[in-house]
């Protein structure tokens, strides 16, 4: 007898039917449009063209992770952090370093930071809270 995968209900709104991920198969193929729909699209939230350039021209400019560098210049304010990639992964996420919500230059390439999706985790789930609280 083999096990029987552990079932929840799906998560569209006003179906109860049971699922084994987030959404019954009837439901399935709504889940990103949902999530859009939700979030808006990339381009209403400000990541168009001009974006994608930005995140082009940092990426170019800083082919590996530069968060353990950027850590060692600012650690008379934040104390001895080890970044999770040491400085040795690709970078591939263009990240802002002020960020938008609290003031940071959208395209400005100072306020780029090319960094590895580990790091960038790490950093907006860690620290960025902290040093820039939610309004």
């Amino acid at each position: 007898m083999s096990p029987q995968a552990i079932q929840a209900i799906c998560r569209y709104p006003g179906c109860g039917a049971r699922a084994s991920g987030r959404f019954c198969p009837a439901h399935a193929h709504s889940a990103s449009q949902l999530d859009r729909d939700r979030r808006g699209s990339a381009a209403s939230r400000g990541y168009g063209r001009t974006h994608e350039k930005w995140r082009m021209l940092v990426l170019h400019r800083d082919s590996f992770c530069q968060m353990e560098a950027w850590l060692e210049r600012w650690a008379h304010r934040l104390g001895k952090l080890t970044s999770p990639c040491r400085g040795f992964a690709l970078a591939t996420v263009a990240h802002h370093i002020v960020p938008i919500r609290a003031g940071g230059d959208h395209f400005d390439l100072e306020n780029g930071l090319g960094v590895c999706k580990a790091c960038h985790d790490w950093w907006t789930a860690t620290w960025e809270p902290k040093i820039y609280p939610l309004r």
